[in-house]
């Protein structure tokens, strides 16, 4: 009976002890790039560390992404959309939406040539697997296909209804597609060969491809989520993302994936598990995202003011409040702050790593119980788990928090009412029974 009622008080003692549980925050720079006129899509060259950004005037705007300033423009075709850049040559590829044609550009930025391409040409994506040019012609549900060597045009691959955005897998050759108007995404082999349909989320309007392991990444505007692809087409992950989500970027790296939610004016910060660790707040309506693996830095176009927003390394703070209360006897505190490395954020050139501890227990009353730091950790785990993260955003950082706590202290409540019911049935059943007097002889 007595080890009855002590594992019973075990049960109220864990139910108190989960009510602390885990906190942890994620928060990312954010700094401000002016542009003066609105970009409408991004492309960055790895080899030099230039970010270019096609932008509604007609001209590309060139960033230095070591010091992330403006540092000229180039001329262009009437509304360029898309951007593509070959970093072995340096070549430039643009997509003039109104002009029906590619504006090639040279490594010095100058103007070398202009390709026709099919009608509304939206974006643009360099191969370096076969050194050609994907081009998506949203008019006509074509792709055309550009030798990068020569600049000629040299084939034209049909696709799906109203094609929005392309992307390749460096390591395969496969050039995938979106096809926004019938929700799945085209995929066309080295040889511009259509080989597969994929169904997908609504309005697939972006897609990017983590270059490390194959996985596609595909943005679902309508469904305000992305769809991920392993390298064999299955679905591994359909996430939630902000309002309206429009661009996609991905870091190799770690596979930290970065989705620009226009309507929220967020980015959605997506890591290799596939689980939403924070909100960054930008611009005003984002509606393009790139990743620079030689900053370890994300771009954003903000088309709604003209700025493009830099997401810097992020960082990780994590607090464990643990209450452990028999007759309110013991109240102990854990705090954990981290800075995140390369293999947490995804940021490769993030490689500090800090970590403080700090107790405190307070005792009041004659009596105190502790418990084992393993059990709560355990506990912890599970009501986040059990009751999911909750996200807030401010101006210029992102945190995303531990537990819903209403949800651990409504279970806390439910677990402490379930033990309170077992030890009263307990003592019920061993106290003494009635019944009548024995007789005897």
């Amino acid at each position: 009976m007595t080890q009855l009622i002590a594992s019973a008080l075990v049960v109220i003692l864990v139910g108190f002890s989960v009510v602390g549980s885990l906190r942890a925050s994620v928060s990312f720079p954010v700094s401000t790039i002016d542009l003066g006129t609105t970009p409408v899509g991004l492309a960055i060259n790895t080899s030099t560390n230039t970010i270019y950004v096609a932008a509604s005037d007609n001209n590309l705007t060139i960033i230095d992404g070591s010091t992330n300033t403006v540092t000229g423009k180039a001329h262009v075709g009437n509304q360029p959309l898309g951007v593509a850049v070959n970093p072995t040559t340096g070549m430039v590829y643009v997509a003039d939406s109104l002009d029906n044609n590619v504006t090639v550009l040279d490594s010095s930025n100058a103007q070398v040539k202009n390709i026709s391409v099919g009608p509304s040409p939206v974006a643009i994506a360099y191969n370096p697997f076969n050194d050609k040019v994907y081009v998506v012609n949203n008019a006509n549900n074509t792709v055309s296909v550009i030798n990068a060597s020569t600049n000629v045009l040299v084939a034209t691959v049909p696709v799906g209804n109203g094609p929005s955005a392309v992307a390749v897998n460096p390591s395969t050759g496969n050039v995938y597609v979106t096809d926004s108007l019938d929700n799945n995404v085209t995929i066309i082999n080295s040889s511009d060969t259509p080989v597969a349909n994929v169904p997908v989320g609504t309005d697939p309007a972006a897609i990017a491809v983590d270059s490390s392991n194959g996985n596609v990444i595909v943005v679902n505007a309508l469904d305000n989520s992305i769809t991920i692809l392993d390298s064999s087409n299955n679905i591994l992950a359909t996430v939630p993302t902000g309002n309206t989500p429009s661009g996609v970027a991905v870091d190799p790296s770690s596979g930290t994936v970065f989705v620009a939610n226009s309507v929220d004016n967020t980015v959605t910060v997506i890591d290799a598990t596939h689980a939403a660790i924070a909100n960054v707040t930008v611009g005003l309506n984002p509606v393009a995202v790139a990743f620079d693996p030689v900053n370890g830095f994300a771009y954003v176009a903000n088309s709604g003011d003209n700025t493009v927003s830099v997401i810097g390394a992020g960082s990780v703070s994590t607090t464990t409040t643990t209450t452990t209360a028999v007759t309110n006897s013991t109240t102990s505190t854990n705090t954990t702050s981290t800075v995140m490395n390369t293999t947490t954020t995804g940021f490769t050139n993030s490689t500090t790593k800090e970590s403080t501890n700090s107790t405190t227990t307070q005792t009041t009353n004659s009596t105190a119980t502790e418990t084992n730091s393993t059990t709560v950790n355990a506990t912890a785990d599970f009501f986040s788990v059990l009751c999911g993260n909750t996200n807030s955003s401010a101006a210029n950082s992102t945190s995303s928090s531990g537990p819903n706590y209403t949800c651990v202290y409504i279970t806390a409540v439910v677990v402490l009412v379930i033990a309170i019911i077992a030890v009263a049935v307990l003592i019920r059943r061993s106290g003494p029974k009635s019944g009548p007097a024995p007789t005897t002889a």
